[in-house]
């Protein structure tokens, strides 16, 4: 079970329901049980506890009162485990956890909470970030609730907070709490939405439940909850889902099977018996069996069911060799019958939303119901779903939730620090949470290794690590050439070839690298960062690197697709781990991807001989190997003298003596023999095509890898693999050089929509309008509305736009801030060149605003794009 429960709904992160999880407490027991303790309740005039008024976000007054009548509105709501501490008397009746849940979630539960409330009390819509277990015991609760994909749509807003006093004279006052920071709340009351002053909130989809008592549910965190009840509801700690069930009792139907299969190769079974609560069959059955073996006969109740598969009620082993010869035994086995119930749920979906953005279908889904799925539109009638009650079954609603990736390009410490500012304002925006991918390339991989290093750094403010940040970039670097650092260098490179892992230039690389940005060696490993992907709250890193073979390159990727990432670096033969080689430190990883220093004299003489770009002259020998056939028979005859001088020549061209090199994960692995004629393979080159299959990567033993800015600036190839249908696509461009064109040759995403049209990949034009081209934007969009498979490109280039006149979105710069607004990003003087690995304090400041404000500044286009994403997925 806790293998279900993670597989379908903790790691997707998915709501769940459970039918009959608990027994109930009722009013009368807990006045006989708890007597005059007195708890902490929350009182307010009205029952909105924790809301909005006007401009304050008020506090409830909160005071230790018994289990009776009081005036005002009253709820017992208080966390930090308060039925542990303030209600010891109901212990006995707990369980110290829930078995299931604790293996599921990977943890103890932290907090036991009891909640009491009266009809009239109200929790207002909001969000928490931590996973619950949510069981009603007594009357219902009713929920409105909106999963994290709705955060676009949902309006967050920055209130001074307050709290309820009661008077001598029996009234309420609020108080300003000055001393307290300002509290970012959701001003919107989902029941009632002013749509007129939040529009935006027609995107988003509200789900409505009520929760009996007896049900448990599991709601993971992040997701928008609004909470009512009925009068004296009782609740313990946890969350709610959208279902809403009529019980009716049905007849059950029982038969019995038996297998010994030491004796017979198939089950045999009783007759059914018909509505009866006490079934006889007296029917017999007989076995030959072998003395000297173990004869085990499995016995199963059913109650069989017309509709579904039938349900078990019974399972016994009994072992036969404890009966002797001729001896009469009878065996009585105990079974406790509950009445069998079908639920049926009633669906309906009500508009929240413009209506020319809800055409689309939504499939609701109840696995193993009688109906199984059904498609429902806005404003169609409601659907019935029939299902046993006992099942542990849930509603799916398939909605039209977009897939959003960021896509990070290098550029040493400055795509560094650029990506700090945006990831910073993403999150401040609420957009961090929709974020499915991020993959970075060269510089910008610096950031998403330091950021993963805590599992939860998206729920934190990334003021803590800036502070890293700034230490890493602001530090001397003369350090790392002393000659104790050296001497240290020779002792790591010593161990690391001793481990079994190849010598090369870029394993030095990867020592001063970290150097340069740590205080000491770095123990982070890769495979440690699934820590922070366990719960599925954050966007999957994805690090890009290229490998090199001859004058050809190509992409691959490794860790989930291939092998596990602890594996890189040891020694595979036919798919098969031969040697296991210790996981290496995560800096030897970041060599690679940022190692532009592997250059061969052949790529020199092309880039300084020649207009094209290296990216060009790839393509173009792509594109003709295409249309070379694999020959049947092929003969090459001995080369002459002027050849094998003219080989060793083109061997000194080619080669790429500070590449990084590795064990080669794909050795061995053997290509069907019309592997060249494959349509997903030639037409998808995540690997080069040679004109022979013993010419290919598996044939290598060791893996040339380096730095993918060495190919086209981009970590976008990875978002573009068809299985991650990706709808959205934020490309953070850190070259210095903003503009479309340069000197006539295509920019970096230019190259990428090239790429992509090439090999047939859907990706929108990138035509930048002349304005655009002179004169980029701090944010341009790119789609087709022709291929809904293609998608949504929102660039942001680095360039200082209006940041130079404001200091934030809409409010202006002071003279004295008028220096902090200038940010040199001219590509020949500027203190961000990729060659600066040490930046002073103050140019660090400007670069992390100027990111920061590029994302705030578009707050408007960014919902606009992850709407239009939902539209072109619903056409899709």
């Amino acid at each position: 079970m806790p293998l279900h429960i993670y597989r379908d709904w903790v790691f997707p992160s998915r709501p769940c329901i459970m039918h009959n999880a608990l027994q109930k407490w009722s009013l009368p027991y807990l006045r006989a049980t708890v007597g005059a303790t007195e708890m902490s309740v929350v009182v307010t005039t009205d029952g909105y506890a924790d809301s909005v008024r006007g401009d304050h976000f008020v506090m409830p007054a909160e005071r230790l009162l018994p289990l009776a009548r009081h005036p005002g509105v009253l709820y017992v709501q208080k966390q930090c485990s308060n039925l542990l501490t303030e209600l010891p008397q109901l212990l006995p009746d707990l369980e110290p956890h829930v078995p299931w849940a604790s293996e599921a979630l990977g943890k103890m539960p932290e907090a036991v909470n009891f909640w009491l409330g009266e009809a009239a009390a109200v929790m207002s819509l909001h969000k928490d970030h931590y996973e619950n277990l949510y069981c009603v015991l007594s009357g219902e609760k009713h929920f409105l609730f909106h999963p994290p994909s709705d955060r676009p749509f949902i309006p967050y807003e920055l209130y001074t907070p307050a709290t309820y006093r009661l008077t001598e004279a029996g009234t309420f006052e609020v108080v300003d709490e000055e001393a307290m920071e300002k509290v970012p709340w959701l001003p919107l009351d989902p029941l009632t939405p002013d749509l007129s002053r939040y529009p935006q909130y027609r995107g988003a989809q509200a789900l409505r439940c009520t929760m009996q008592a007896g049900e448990m549910l599991y709601l993971p965190a992040l997701w928008f909850h609004h909470v009512q009840q009925s009068q004296g509801c009782i609740a313990d700690s946890g969350f709610w889902v959208a279902l809403a069930l009529l019980v009716q009792v049905t007849h059950r139907e029982f038969y019995v099977t038996l297998w010994l299969p030491t004796a017979c190769n198939h089950r045999l079974q009783t007759r059914t018996v018909n509505n009866c609560r006490n079934p006889v069959w007296k029917q017999s059955f007989y076995f030959w069996v072998h003395s000297q073996i173990k004869n085990m006969v499995e016995l199963k109740v059913f109650d069989q069911d017309l509709l579904t598969s039938d349900v078990p009620m019974l399972s016994v082993l009994f072992d036969v060799g404890t009966l002797l010869p001729g001896e009469f035994r009878r065996q009585s086995f105990l079974l406790s019958l509950q009445a069998r119930e079908l639920s049926r749920l009633h669906v309906r979906l009500k508009e929240a939303g413009d209506q020319k953005e809800s055409k689309g279908k939504d499939q609701l889904v109840v696995p193993g119901s009688y109906e199984g799925s059904q498609e429902a539109t806005v404003g169609s009638d409601s659907f019935r779903f029939h299902f046993p009650t006992c099942w542990e079954q849930e509603l799916s609603i398939h909605l039209q939730v977009p897939v959003v990736a960021i896509m990070a390009t290098g550029g040493g410490v400055r795509a560094m620090t650029s990506l700090y500012g945006q990831l910073t304002g993403l999150r401040e925006l609420g957009l961090l949470d929709c974020v499915f991918y991020i993959t970075g390339a060269s510089g910008s991989t610096w950031t998403l290794e330091n950021l993963y290093k805590d599992p939860e750094w998206s729920q934190k403010d990334l003021g803590g690590a800036t502070v890293l940040l700034k230490m890493q970039v602001t530090k001397n670097k003369l350090g790392v050439l002393a000659p104790s650092q050296l001497q240290w260098y020779y002792q790591e490179l010593e161990e690391h070839a001793r481990l079994g892992h190849p010598a090369c230039f870029t394993n030095l690389w990867d020592l001063i690298n970290e150097a340069m940005r740590h205080d000491g060696p770095d123990v982070h490993k890769l495979s440690e960062q699934r820590q922070a992907l366990r719960h599925g709250q954050k966007p999957l890193p994805m690090y890009y690197a290229l490998n090199t073979k001859g004058h050809g390159l190509s992409t691959f990727e490794f860790g989930g697709a291939f092998i596990p990432s602890e594996l890189f670096g040891s020694e595979f033969f036919m798919g098969l781990l031969m040697k296991r080689m210790p996981e290496s430190r995560i800096c030897f990883l970041e060599g690679i991807w940022t190692n532009l220093y592997a250059a061969s004299l052949q790529d020199s003489l092309y880039w300084s001989s020649e207009s094209s770009p290296f990216w060009d002259r790839w393509a173009q020998t792509l594109t003709s190997l295409d249309k070379e056939q694999v020959p049947v028979l092929k003969m090459e005859v001995p080369p002459s003298l002027a050849g094998r001088i003219g080989e060793l020549f083109s061997g000194l061209l080619t080669w790429r003596p500070l590449a990084q090199a590795t064990h080669n994960f794909l050795r061995g692995l053997q290509f069907h023999k019309d592997y060249f004629q494959h349509p997903h393979f030639s037409s998808w080159k995540d690997t080069k095509l040679d004109g022979l299959p013993n010419q290919l990567t598996p044939g290598e033993h060791r893996l040339c890898l380096l730095d993918v800015g060495y190919f086209v600036n981009t970590s976008c190839p990875p978002l573009l693999q068809p299985t991650r249908d990706v709808d959205l696509i934020l490309s953070l461009d850190y070259n210095l050089n903003a503009t479309f064109q340069d000197q006539g040759n295509p920019r970096q995403l230019q190259l990428v929509g090239r790429m992509c049209q090439e090999q047939g990949i859907p990706f929108p034009p990138i035509s930048p309008s002349l304005d655009e081209e002179r004169q980029p934007r701090e944010c341009h969009k790119f789609s087709d509305p022709g291929r809904p498979e293609a998608p949504v490109i929102l660039h942001f280039p680095l360039v200082n736009d209006s940041f130079r006149d404001y200091s934030a979105p809409g409010v202006p710069r002071t003279p004295e801030e008028q220096e902090a607004g200038r940010v040199n990003l001219s590509p020949s003087d500027s203190p961000y060149h990729y060659s600066k690995v040490t930046y002073s304090q103050e140019d660090l400041d400007k670069l992390l605003g100027l990111a920061h404000y590029n994302i705030c500044n578009n707050q408007e286009r960014l919902p606009a794009a992850l709407r239009e994403a939902v539209r072109k997925r619903r056409q899709h």
